[in-house]
């Protein structure tokens, strides 16, 4: 509705499941994003079903080539779309992990290279640019995952045109509930997504990141908290 608002003749919405065997249509249909993006105005995709570009990549150390959908490459912006969830394999889902469903399902991160998950799903970051991301984080999983984990209900949105940096912010709001062992013992910048990611130079780095909070009607109780720990955590501070 706000991209119509703001002039955009078509939008169009994407997103493939992570295993074959379940069905995208059947997901998203179940799970109702298909009906709020036709109501809204949009045309739905599912990218199992449309062509894929091969995208060669430099500077990689596990992937060289990625298969990506066809749809990144139609349209005249990006904007991705994650939530904010904690994962058994990758440590974490959020900008960068959300990219693997817009990816060939042969090279999930597990096929390429079981050993280095998180660095595979940085690494095929390489192969595009999101304009904007937007995270969800109305609901937030801060342990678990990827399938059934601890939700608390955050009621947060994150926005920029960094993937690096709004994955950063998540991961400290992950952090500050302290039930994900592995994202709370150790800063975010030590996470092995964004160490990779900012090697290969996918956005920000340590010290450039400025965080604009507002609380809106009905936010989080302890938003103001939670901010203030997120700065701490993405600056370092004791």
């Amino acid at each position: 509705e706000l991209l119509r608002e703001a002039g955009a003749k078509r939008v169009v919405v994407g997103d493939m499941s992570a295993l074959l065997t379940v069905s995208t249509p059947r997901n998203m249909k179940k799970n109702g994003l298909t009906r709020a993006a036709q109501n809204a105005g949009a045309d739905v995709v599912y990218f199992e079903d449309e062509d894929w570009v091969e995208v060669k990549l430099s500077g990689t150390e596990y992937i060289k080539n990625v298969y990506v959908s066809e749809w990144i490459y139609r349209v005249d912006r990006v904007i991705n779309l994650p939530v904010i969830k904690t994962h058994k394999y990758a440590t974490y889902s959020i900008c960068l992990k959300n990219f693997i469903g817009a990816t060939q399902f042969k090279q999930r991160p597990y096929f390429v290279n079981e050993r280095h998950w998180e660095e595979v799903v940085a690494e095929i970051n390489a192969a595009y640019t999101p304009h904007l991301n937007i995270v969800d984080g109305t609901v937030s999983m801060v342990a678990g995952g990827p399938r059934k984990g601890t939700a608390v209900n955050t009621n947060i949105i994150i926005a920029s045109g960094d993937r690096i940096a709004a994955d950063i912010v998540g991961l400290g709001v992950i952090k500050y509930f302290n039930k994900w062992r592995r994202i709370a013992d150790k800063s975010p910048w030590e996470q092995r997504q964004i160490k990779k990611a900012v090697e290969l130079g996918l956005g920000v780095g340590k010290g450039r990141i400025r965080i604009k909070h507002t609380a809106l009607k009905g936010h989080l109780e302890n938003f103001n908290d939670l901010t203030r720990q997120v700065k701490a955590y993405i600056n370092e501070i004791n």
